[in-house]
């Protein structure tokens, strides 16, 4: 970090203001020289000796410019404790602006920090360079202040480490010696990036449910009609039919069956049931879900680990609900690994929420898709309707969670569910 304002005054005026013993010393002198003034003019009035006569004028004007010399001290001092108030007010309010603060010279090096710099990005500032600090990027970026043939003041947002997003209001000044340096302010939008992105994606998520609500209704009823006619056809032409034409029906009525279902996938998904909560036990409801695919396990080769943390606090949910969202998450898990692997649950309590991890030893989720896998219709199986993660992560936003998706170079994706526990804050 540079050196602070305060530091920086005391360095550049210790050689002009008075120390503090020569403040104390001024206000005695002030009082001193006002005595010794008050006797010499006694000198004026009563009668001397005719020895000291000639002294008394010289001493009068020695008097009156040790008056100045100590006016001057205690002016002094009086302009340092306003100035030294002004200092630390500064200070203060830069490291306490909840900002990032930083000049940076034409060759991009740091002049000067704050705190909230430090406190990010550790270790000494002074003299690094941005792309080095808080720019995730070797180069100097495309949009720099200094690559403009006039320095003017604007924004730019940034990619910062760790993933970060970094919004930078900058202006340029001009320092005592006549350089040029940017005044540069730094927030950390990243939280309200992803909120503006989350409210995008339900506002984009509303429409499409209305739409999928909408159409589903209107083709529910054909099909409807479609299966019972169906049957009456299969029932008019009694038991001498060809097994060529009842094959036919029978594929009809799977092409119905399959279509009625993604019909009801859609009406889901268009008009899910507000959560009915009440108190729930996390690992016994996981276990319930577990349970229920255990025959599903073996044949595949799938090895079950559960490394469930208990106990831990209740929540206050709806368990119908979410056991739809570990079922589903448990079937794409199995299906992820075809050659069989392992499925590993995990649970935990951190921070007045409990989180669950579903861990599958597949082929993983590539970066680029790791937010794609959760948009409506998107899939990558050869069969499914693309709503499984949609609805999953709607139902865990209900409750106030999230639901969240994490791969390994080498393979393998974990998908993290995080809920707050009965009482607290969602």
């Amino acid at each position: 970090m540079g050196r602070s304002p305060r530091a920086i005054g005391h360095g550049a005026a210790a050689a002009f203001w008075p120390s503090r013993a020569r403040r104390v010393r001024g206000t005695g002198l002030l009082a001193g020289c006002l005595l010794a003034w008050a006797v010499v003019k006694l000198g004026f009035v009563l009668p001397l000796p005719a020895h000291l006569q000639p002294a008394v004028l010289p001493l009068s004007a020695l008097l009156q410019a040790l008056q100045m010399i100590a006016v001057v001290l205690v002016v002094l001092e009086g302009a340092r404790q306003r100035v030294e108030f002004l200092k630390d007010f500064n200070e203060k309010l830069i490291d306490g602006m909840g900002l990032g603060l930083a000049l940076v010279g034409p060759d991009l090096t740091l002049r000067h920090t704050n705190r909230w710099l430090v406190e990010r990005f550790g270790g000494e500032l002074q003299s690094r360079r941005c792309l080095d600090t808080y720019l995730a990027r070797p180069a100097q970026c495309e949009e720099c202040p200094w690559r403009k043939p006039a320095l003017e003041s604007g924004q730019l947002t940034v990619d910062g480490p760790g993933g970060r997003r970094l919004l930078i209001t900058y202006s340029p000044l001009t320092t005592p010696e006549g350089g040029t340096v940017l005044l540069e302010l730094l927030s950390d939008i990243t939280e309200q990036e992803a909120m503006r992105d989350r409210l995008l994606q339900s506002e984009r998520f509303a429409t499409i449910g209305q739409m999928a609500a909408r159409v589903a209704h209107e083709v529910r009823n054909p099909l409807g009609t479609m299966n019972i006619n169906l049957d009456l056809l299969r029932a008019e032409l009694g038991p001498a039919v060809s097994p060529e034409v009842l094959w036919h029906i029978q594929v009809i009525k799977g092409q119905i069956h399959g279509l009625a279902r993604l019909v009801e996938a859609y009406l889901r998904f268009g008009r899910l049931p507000r959560p009915a909560p009440e108190a729930v036990d996390l690992n016994t409801l996981l276990d319930q879900q577990l349970d229920a695919l255990r025959e599903e396990l073996e044949p595949r080769r799938i090895v079950l680990r559960r490394e469930m943390t208990g106990p831990l606090p209740e929540l206050w949910a709806d368990p119908d609900q979410l056991g739809q969202v570990f079922l589903n998450l448990f079937r794409n898990a199995i299906e992820a690994m075809p050659e069989g692997g392992a499925l590993t649950i995990r649970t935990a309590g951190r921070d007045r929420r409990v989180e669950v991890e579903v861990a599958d030893t597949g082929p993983g989720v590539p970066p680029e898709n790791l937010e794609r896998i959760f948009n409506p219709f998107y899939t990558t199986k050869g069969t499914g309707n693309g709503l499984g993660l949609t609805l999953a992560r709607q139902i865990v936003q209900e409750h106030g969670g999230s639901l969240t998706c994490r791969s390994q170079g080498d393979g393998g994706a974990t998908f993290i569910v995080s809920l707050p526990v009965r009482g607290s804050p969602a």
